[in-house]
């Protein structure tokens, strides 16, 4: 039977409204679905609960998924960790909505539960699984065998499904990585942003190594630090800025590694104000500090739920002279691609898509060994610190040489969200939903 009506489509995702990574790639994606005109879009959001500010904003349909810590049922919703990656809410949306097809881009963990939902027989399930290292673990690969089709992130991802599940899983030929907005992350003019770093840093010759990155175990916070210690034997008027989350409950004591390395002033950290919603970056004072703008102790240190705005981030990225993606995987990276498109030279781990966007952005491979972590059981990496740090002394020593229009030309040209929307069409496209029983 041909099938006429435009196709329903659910994405179970962050949330759009948010700027997480996935949120970011689950906006840019919906939006351009539901401006074709060619499908009736739907978005289950897994973050936010139903009295979020920005939700009525929205122009498809949205599933708030989180409860609320005052509601009575928040006990129950707390009990599972996969009602909070939208569980909760998934197969009531289900019925409501009637998808033809469910898909997801995130970790297997976040999304797993959608492959025994009492209703799995009536949509097509399309995942896209971040692939961050090898070898997967055997429960994931029958997750994705399971599904209908399975997108890869990157090229580096694409043969690491190829080399283990071979033929067992339905493996789109085509990657959707992430993209970016030219009009969004750009370059700012040179003397407008030497003289915020003048003003900031208090130092006209100050040179910044940038990371922006949450406080996650993966992320090599510590290392990191070491790396910057080393710098400043050759370089003293060398800081690293970490645009990164503190507290977070699993993350690093980032105060302890500050004192430990000695080095409290040698690293800054973007505080933003609930009041007057200005950012600025400042040495570390804790989770809360005065905000020079409207002289309130409001000002917070970066969390994930009250993060800078895309315009502020832009500036952030401005201030760095090299951009660091220091963690033992990723399955994307996009801050390496955001910072990119800032013409800033990208210094990356040499391995999983770390590797493919330096290659991509003609940025600076870090060598590292691989080491098995019991937790994943997948080969990770570990950095030279050695070979770092010589390499950034290296780029601050030459950095004349550096080409910034040609850095953001190749990023343009390769991270187009135009382009990954054509890849989730074409893919959308291919899918015959008759195969599948009427809801």
């Amino acid at each position: 039977m041909l099938f006429r009506s435009k196709k329903r489509i659910l994405l179970c995702n962050d949330a759009s409204v948010l700027s997480t990574g996935y949120g970011v790639y689950g906006k840019e994606i919906l939006s351009r679905l539901h401006q074709s005109d060619k499908y009736e879009v739907a978005e289950l959001g897994c973050f936010v609960e139903k009295n979020h500010p920005k939700i009525n904003s929205i122009p498809w349909r949205f599933y708030p998924n989180a409860v609320a810590a005052d509601d009575p049922r928040h006990s129950i919703y707390k009990s599972s960790n996969n009602n909070g990656f939208g569980l909760w809410r998934f197969n009531r949306v289900l019925i409501d909505f009637k998808p033809h097809i469910v898909f997801d881009i995130r970790d297997y963990w976040m999304s797993a539960y959608q492959e025994v939902s009492p209703y799995r027989d009536f949509f097509h399930w399309v995942i896209m699984p971040t692939v961050d290292s090898s070898p997967q673990r055997v429960d994931w690969k029958i997750t994705f065998r399971n599904s209908d089709i399975v997108v890869p992130y990157t090229e580096w991802a694409k043969r690491t499904l190829q080399h283990e599940c071979g033929h067992t899983i339905n493996l789109f030929p085509k990657i959707a990585n992430a993209g970016i907005n030219p009009s969004e992350f750009f370059p700012l003019p040179d003397d407008i942003r030497q003289s915020k770093k003048t003003s900031l840093f208090k130092n006209k010759d100050t040179k910044v190594i940038g990371a922006v990155m949450r406080n996650q175990k993966r992320k090599l916070l510590a290392d990191t630090l070491v790396v910057l210690k080393k710098v400043l034997t050759k370089h003293p008027n060398t800081i690293l800025y970490l645009h990164t989350t503190f507290p977070e409950e699993t993350g690093w004591d980032i105060p302890s590694l500050l004192i430990e390395y000695g080095v409290l002033d040698k690293v800054y950290f973007t505080y933003i104000c609930k009041k007057c919603h200005s950012f600025f970056p400042a040495k570390f004072h804790g989770m809360s500090v005065l905000c020079p703008q409207c002289k309130n102790t409001v000002a917070y240190c970066s969390l994930p739920g009250y993060p800078v705005t895309t315009s502020q981030l832009n500036e952030i990225y401005n201030l760095f002279d090299i951009y660091l993606q220091y963690a033992i995987c990723e399955g994307f990276g996009m801050p390496q691609v955001e910072a990119a498109a800032c013409g800033l030279p990208i210094m990356s781990v040499d391995y999983s898509a770390m590797s493919e966007i330096v290659d991509s952005v003609g940025g600076y491979k870090i060598p590292c060994s691989l080491f098995r972590e019991m937790e994943s059981n997948a080969l990770r990496a570990l950095p030279d610190n050695d070979i770092a740090a010589d390499m950034i002394i290296n780029l601050l020593n030459n950095y004349e040489q550096v080409d910034k229009n040609k850095i953001r030309e190749k990023c343009i040209d390769k991270y187009s969200w135009d382009k990954v929307y054509s890849i989730w069409d074409e893919c959308f496209d291919s899918i015959d939903v008759s195969t599948k029983p009427d809801w």
